[in-house]
């Protein structure tokens, strides 16, 4: 179980933290905002929690690239990624864009 406190992107959001501890070989999640991610991690699936279009494994709350997903745009809000995570950030290319208006995705940045 390893413990995280994720700080919020802009420097304007800062007070704002993701506090929880993780075991990726369980998928166990504790702490305060343990609720908050697992809301998110609905596995198979496209949540509001994310970046536009990435779309979540069969058990997101083992798999390092979908808890950087979760983590990274949480709730509207973009956290510092620890480096432990940061390398698995999806790509843009692991993006399905099909249907998202294009307004939106002229505002997306990666």
């Amino acid at each position: 179980m390893k413990h995280y406190e994720l700080q919020a992107i802009p420097e304007h959001l800062k007070h704002r933290t993701l506090v929880f501890d993780w075991d990726e070989k369980t998928g166990e999640i504790t702490g305060p905002d343990a609720d908050r991610i697992k809301k998110c991690a609905v596995p198979n699936s496209v949540t509001d929690c994310l970046t536009y279009g990435y779309t979540l494994s069969e058990e997101p709350l083992k798999n390092k690239t979908d808890m950087a997903a979760i983590l990274g745009y949480n709730g509207g809000i973009h956290y510092q990624l620890p480096d432990d995570l940061a390398p698995y950030y999806p790509s843009p290319e692991e993006f399905d864009l099909t249907g998202v208006d294009p307004k939106i995705l002229a505002l997306m940045t990666y």
